[in-house]
């Protein structure tokens, strides 16, 4: 995860309240109304369906008749969570009974903020490091950083074997809103009191941005949350001379959605004309709901790529999307997972919520990005839907032929199987990879003086150094210049973040390089 604290010291020029299209359309799911739905209008819904429908009075019956009749005692909660995942399970993958401990987590997720230290940590042998410090966080306030030790959190010793993070999260949870006096051992070895005021972080969603060759504008979005448009401006801002941008890469890649009210703002600022149709909604009995542009872009960004690949999904494949149609960006990488379905998040008098989907989704030139469902018939009705499937629509400007119906298709693909396979073992073997990082820095402590920029020239000695690695991964690993260069990027991400990492990768990573490409050819 990647989580800041992000405060606006300025008033930037874009921090106005905007009319925005349609204020009510949200995603990770597509999620309707940016309160996530509000009790009023579950409970007309109960009244008018309840009433009429047999099958869902039969289902009370038997639960009433459990609880009240049954010999044994039983956990109604549990029950309840039960039957009712039961049944959402029986609807599309993506309709989903959020019981009442997982809610307030998945929509912190979604609100883009946490209550917490503002750290990432990891366990290796019985301590607890600190492996990143979020920037404006009360950890970062407090003066925390990457390499510290804490083995005290108030009363609690935490040093010892068979720790977990989930026991240091439920303490730090009873701290919300409080100081919570913390022991630690510093990077250098001192041992240090500090105290933490446990309060709010912001997720950053951008977790990396920098500039690459021929001043090329790279930034990931790894979700949209609550923020991103913020963070998307103040990220342009930084770079764009007299309000104008070059070039800019936007990585959509394993972006599995958010807001959908996140991704209409940025997409509206790629495009002058206003009343352009961005995505158009079809909800049950035909209903149709039309986000269009504002014609108010506060920036002139020239020249776009968007990378996506197979786990880039529903709100990033509509940014993708929307700007194939209209031929503004270029999109590069591998088909896209192919989820056009909307959802609407209903809270539920139990405290739990249902994420149930309610409509198709459709792009500018008609098209739907939906991949084909195998629904059980005996529960569902999938002819009873809205979807139309059509093999080819065309762009906009260029008429360029388009496929619909599974994910979107790159304009340029991309080969990687090598870069993928390196990058897949990196992310299923992380905390195996950042344990070694953090050994290695500790047998390197000359590391920790070493600036930035001196580390990103460095060619540090690593080919000594996987021995113990190749016994606790069971592989022959081989010593490609690739595989060295994600070693050092994890050793980068705990001495400076994840900008860091990601210019350690940019010039190994086979997208941006055919990104690279493509802007050098349009010269």
């Amino acid at each position: 995860m990647h989580f800041v604290n992000v405060q606006i010291v300025k008033e930037s020029k874009y921090n106005i309240t905007q009319p925005l299209l349609l204020a009510v359309i949200l995603a990770v799911g597509m999620l309707v109304g940016y309160r996530l739905n509000d009790r009023g209008e579950l409970s007309l819904i109960q009244k008018e369906y309840a009433s009429k429908n047999a099958s869902i009075k039969s289902i009370n019956e038997v639960l009433n008749l459990i609880e009240n009749k049954y010999l044994y005692k039983t956990n109604s909660t549990n029950f309840t969570d039960d039957v009712m995942s039961s049944i959402v399970d029986k609807l599309d993958p993506f309709s989903r009974y959020i019981n009442s401990e997982k809610y307030n987590s998945v929509n912190d997720r979604l609100e883009g903020h946490f209550t917490g230290l503002g750290i990432e940590s990891l366990f290796v042998a019985d301590t607890l490091f600190v492996t990143n410090v979020l920037e404006g966080s009360p950890a970062d306030k407090a003066g925390l950083k990457s390499m510290d030790r804490i083995v005290q959190l108030g009363n609690s010793v935490i040093v010892g074997k068979d720790r977990d993070v989930s026991e240091v999260r439920d303490i730090i949870k009873k701290y919300k809103g409080k100081d919570l006096d913390l022991v630690i051992v510093n990077r250098y070895g001192k041992k240090v009191p500090v105290t933490v005021n446990i309060s709010n972080v912001e997720r950053n969603s951008i977790d990396k941005n920098f500039l690459l060759k021929d001043s090329i504008v790279y930034l990931s979005i790894s979700q949209f949350t609550k923020y991103t448009y913020r963070d998307f401006m103040k990220i342009i801002e930084s770079y764009a001379k007299n309000d104008k941008l070059g070039k800019l890469i936007i990585d959509l890649r394993n972006n599995p959605g958010g807001y959908l009210r996140e991704v209409t703002k940025i997409l509206d600022q790629f495009f002058e004309t206003s009343k352009l149709t961005m995505v158009k909604t079809i909800y049950k009995y035909g209903r149709e709901d039309v986000l269009k542009t504002s014609g108010r872009n506060f920036y002139n960004i020239k020249d776009i790529v968007v990378l996506i690949n197979e786990n880039s999904a529903s709100g990033s494949e509509v940014l993708a999307g929307v700007l194939q149609d209209y031929d503004r960006a270029t999109i590069i990488g591998k088909q896209s997972f192919g989820k056009g379905l909307v959802q609407e998040q209903f809270k539920l008098d139990n405290g739990a919520a249902l994420r149930l989907t309610i409509a198709n989704y459709y792009l500018p030139t008609g098209r739907s990005i939906q991949k084909v469902l195998e629904l059980d018939s005996n529960f569902v009705d999938l002819k009873s839907s809205h979807y139309e499937k059509k093999d080819t629509f065309y762009s906009m400007k260029k008429n360029r032929p388009l496929i619909s119906g599974s994910g979107i298709y790159p304009d340029i693909l991309v080969e990687d199987a090598e870069f993928n396979k390196i990058n897949y073992l990196f992310w299923e073997k992380d905390s195996l990879f950042l344990s070694w990082g953090i050994e290695y820095i500790k047998k390197h402590p000359e590391l920790l003086e070493m600036d930035k920029n001196a580390f990103l020239k460095s060619n540090i000695p690593l080919e000594s150094d996987i021995t113990d690695l190749k016994e606790k991964l069971h592989k022959d690993i081989k010593k490609t210049e690739l595989f060295l260069t994600f070693l050092k990027s994890r050793i980068g991400f705990i001495l400076f973040g994840y900008d860091t990492e990601g210019r350690i990768i940019a010039d190994n990573d086979p997208y941006l390089n055919k990104a690279i490409e493509h802007f050098r050819n349009k010269r």
